[in-house]
């Protein structure tokens, strides 16, 4: 059995005991029935992991860490996620998988054809829900450094904010390829830009066009905006992979 892992940036000393915030003891006690004594691991989003036996009073948790060390699983190089807001359900299923592959930064993008809206009011909300994705698939797939992920912004925005990394943008009619790109460019810090459903309006390519933008084809099928992402992802990472051995 895998050892249950949870995301606490509270201080922990070693043999000293901490009571849990409130969403792990609700998680750990009702949601995976965990019994007292059971050894689990926490990680503080700064590579340090936690490793001790569980313990419940009154309905609280509290943990007393036996042991910690300091463990990095992320990718020896950065690579972010452009991702056009697209509809609630989607947007939560690529910032999901995006943790998994090992996303270093999320760019929600305000495209003219995005499906979803966020008005101002909301905008917090939506944040603190996207957080506890990042949150809860770190704790699943191993990660010790949570994703970091921005506030939705424009095209503009985002390629000021990004001036730094080399971003490639998913546009069928290119005739770029991710292995042409792979081989050619710099790639210690990089970008995939992939646009909403409608794809990218034409003044949002004229605006990738005057920047440091490459514009990829990902193939011969027109891919989901919910997948396009996750395959340029795992395409680029397994590229760059063999070309750093």
């Amino acid at each position: 059995m895998l050892t249950p892992r949870f995301f606490c940036p509270l201080p922990l000393e070693i043999g000293s005991q901490s009571k849990l915030p409130k969403e792990i003891s609700t998680h750990a006690g009702r949601s995976l029935r965990l019994k007292e004594g059971t050894k689990i691991s926490l990680f503080d989003g700064n590579n340090l992991e936690f490793h001790g036996p569980i313990a419940f009073i009154n309905g609280d948790a509290f943990f007393t860490p036996e042991y910690k060390f300091e463990i990095s699983r992320e990718l020896s190089i950065k690579v972010g996620l452009a991702q056009a807001l697209s509809t609630a359900d989607k947007m939560d299923f690529v910032i999901e998988k995006a943790v998994e592959l090992g996303v270093s930064e999320f760019y929600p993008i305000i495209a003219k054809r995005s499906v979803l809206k966020i008005s101002p009011d909301r905008l917090n909300k939506k944040m603190d829900h996207w957080r506890k994705i990042i949150i809860s698939a770190s704790e699943q797939c191993g990660r010790n450094i949570l994703m970091k992920i921005n506030e939705p912004q424009s095209i503009e925005n985002f390629l000021k904010s990004s001036s730094g990394c080399k971003c490639f943008v998913a546009e069928p009619d290119s005739q770029n390829t991710l292995i042409s790109e792979s081989s050619t460019n710099d790639i210690q810090s990089s970008i995939i830009c992939i646009g909403p459903e409608g794809g990218w309006d034409s003044t949002e390519i004229d605006l990738f066009s005057k920047s440091n933008s490459k514009f990829i084809n990902l193939g011969e099928r027109i891919l989901r905006t919910e997948t396009a992402g996750l395959m340029a992802i795992s395409a680029w990472l397994a590229l760059i992979q063999s070309r750093l051995q």
